[in-house]
């Protein structure tokens, strides 16, 4: 009944369900899923209830991007069960029976009760719930955060695949006995960071708009004024940082149900004229560049959204070690981390960001380089077709793609072409490495390797032999992990610019290979930096699908898959090539490939360029 691929000329419907479109994280990944994923491939339904007073509402940039919701009323984002949520639950359960949707994926704690419980009552074969970040501690009581982990576990029961947006979240997850680890995925979220990217040309606007002098420096916290967000705690050490630095002002974007009561608190601390409460903005990347920092004071975050946008404007953030947020921020490095609820602490940070204009602009830019492309939206969506193409192809929905002759004529004709001109004009460069590589050490200047090819045939590749002579494990092949000791000096500067890989040009030109495609794996390769046990590749879903076309030097995993993620992730970067490849998206991958290797830059933990 919901097959789908060869059998049926149909798209793979997806309904994707969220309790409200109010302003913040989870409103915006879901816009960007539905808007995002694949038109070719995929049919998206958003269905979302109705926003708490105060929260504002993303509605209308939703259906500025062409998305046309289906409200249900009757869904309201309250860790509670009413008799509304059974009109709900019934409205839903209607709308999946009509939609007759492949995949149903849940975002936000009501969304998640009420759509897995109407996913699997109307027959849905796939269902997906995402945690932006959870109600298991800081929001209730004992009593009722108790019963809300029970319930999420019996709900885990009931689901094909958990996401967590950060590691932090999956550990509480597995902590709180939700699922098993390898039930949950970890797939971060995505953003259109450009805005943000480019937004110093606005710097000094927000600035004037608040008619404050040259000398002020401007601290901010931009977000739902809501218990869990702890705006008093944010005043606590604003009142503070008031007391030591004249010349700071405080300024907290958005609203929320405790507004007045926060209000009432700057006037309490005496500190009422200095802090400004704008409501909610949507100039966001006109107000980060003119912050000196940004607070996030939470109590429990998943990954807040406030934080990566600062990050990405350049802005240096302070933040409570909660939740996702020691998965974000390198303390130290691309921002400052504090324990909870300690006002003395945040002021002190607060302070020392102030105090030194140097080292906050140093955080600000490696904070920026980290988020580049960590945060993309490109990526997230190419997470989430991946992982969607895993879940059909374990339940038997997905059949393979046919491949068009004459694509692949004109792939092997190139491949043919680059790879003979390549090994002429190369070959003074063979010369050079080679000598290099026998220079260092004295061994063998070349790396032999079985490899995974086509259809699983076999097929052997040389490589210039970047790691010491004794490095490898009779039998087995363990991938280099950062600051590897067992990689040399030259072999460092061979693998950022990918020139170990040279001698494969034999292999794309004798047909083994080609220049575009998942990477040809060594046979027996352990991946070294996994958390929990190894598994062999051939285990991994999605092994026989990638291999239904030549492996090749570069690819979309290779490109845009961060460096240290796990073999199931960039397997899901392969299958988004096997799903999408076409000539000219071998040319771009290729014309990136070159740009990485002019920068050197093969080897960066995060991203490429």
């Amino acid at each position: 009944m919901f097959r789908v691929g060869a059998q049926s000329a149909g798209k793979i419907k997806v309904v994707r369900v969220i309790a409200r479109l109010n302003i913040g994280g989870p409103a915006i990944h879901v816009t960007n899923l539905t808007a995002g994923l694949d038109p070719n491939r995929f049919e998206s339904l958003l269905v979302t209830g109705t926003e708490n007073p105060g929260e504002g509402s993303l509605l209308d940039a939703a259906l500025a991007r062409g998305i046309r919701p289906v409200v249900i009323p009757e869904i309201v984002g309250e860790a509670s069960l009413k008799p509304r949520d059974v009109t709900a639950l019934i409205a839903l359960y209607r709308l999946m029976r009509t939609e007759r949707p492949q995949i149903v994926h849940t975002h936000t704690a009501k969304a998640g009760f009420l759509g897995r419980l109407a996913a699997r009552l109307a027959g849905v074969p796939i269902v997906v719930h995402t945690y932006h970040g959870h109600l298991l501690h800081g929001y209730y009581g004992p009593m009722k955060t108790r019963l809300l982990r029970r319930m999420e576990r019996a709900l885990a029961r009931m689901t094909d695949r958990i996401i967590a947006v950060s590691e932090q979240v999956k550990a509480d997850l597995v902590g709180y006995g939700v699922a098993r680890p390898e039930k949950i995925s970890v797939i971060p979220l995505g953003f259109d960071l450009e805005p943000f990217l480019n937004s110093a040309a606005d710097r000094g606007a927000f600035q004037r708009e608040l008619g404050l002098g040259n000398g002020a420096r401007l601290v901010g916290i931009v977000g739902r004024v809501f218990p869990i967000k702890n705006h008093r705690l944010f005043l606590d050490a604003a009142a503070q940082v008031a007391g030591e630095e004249g010349h700071a002002r405080f300024v907290v974007v958005g609203d929320g149900i405790l507004r007045p009561e926060m209000e009432a608190h700057a006037r309490r601390l005496g500190i009422a004229d200095r802090v400004i409460f704008t409501g909610w903005r949507h100039d966001l990347p006109r107000i980060y560049p003119d912050l000196d920092v940004l607070v996030v004071s939470s109590r429990n975050e998943g990954t807040p959204v406030s934080a990566i946008e600062a990050m990405a404007s350049g802005c240096p953030v302070v933040a409570t070690r909660v939740g996702g947020l020691p998965d974000l921020i390198d303390d130290g490095k691309t921002g400052c981390l504090v324990p909870s609820e300690n006002a003395p602490a945040l002021a002190a940070a607060i302070l020392r960001v102030l105090r030194d204009p140097d080292a906050a602009h140093r955080m600000g830019e490696a904070a920026q380089a980290q988020v580049r492309e960590r945060f993309r939206v490109e990526r997230l969506i190419g997470d989430l077709e991946g992982l969607y193409t895993e879940l059909l192809e374990e339940k038997g929905m997905l059949a393979p793609m046919a491949v068009r002759p004459r694509s692949q004529a004109l792939k092997r004709g190139f491949d043919l072409l680059l790879s003979s001109v390549g090994l002429l004009l190369s070959a003074p460069l063979w010369a050079i490495v080679a000598a290099a590589v026998k220079l260092q050490d004295g061994g063998p200047v070349f790396f032999p390797q079985e490899r995974w090819g086509q259809h699983q045939r076999r097929f052997r590749v040389h490589k210039f032999r970047t790691m010491m002579p004794d490095a490898g494990t009779a039998g087995v092949s363990v991938q280099a992990t950062e600051d590897d000791p067992r990689v040399t000096r030259v072999g460092w500067v061979l693998r950022a610019t990918a020139l170990d890989e040279l001698p494969q040009l034999l292999n794309i030109w004798k047909g083994e290979m080609s220049f575009v495609g998942p990477r040809a794996l060594p046979i027996n390769e352990r991946q070294g930096r996994e958390k929990s046990a190894d598994v062999p590749d051939e285990k991994i879903p999605g092994f026989q699908e990638r291999l239904r076309v030549r492996p090749g030097l570069t690819g979309i995993a290779q490109i845009f898959a961060p460096r240290d993620v796990s073999r199931r992730r960039k397997f899901r970067y392969d299958l988004l090539y096997v799903r999408r490849q076409s000539f000219l998206l071998d040319l771009r991958l290729i014309l990136l490939s070159f740009w990485i290797t002019f920068r050197g830059a093969w080897e960066r933990r995060e991203g490429k360029f």
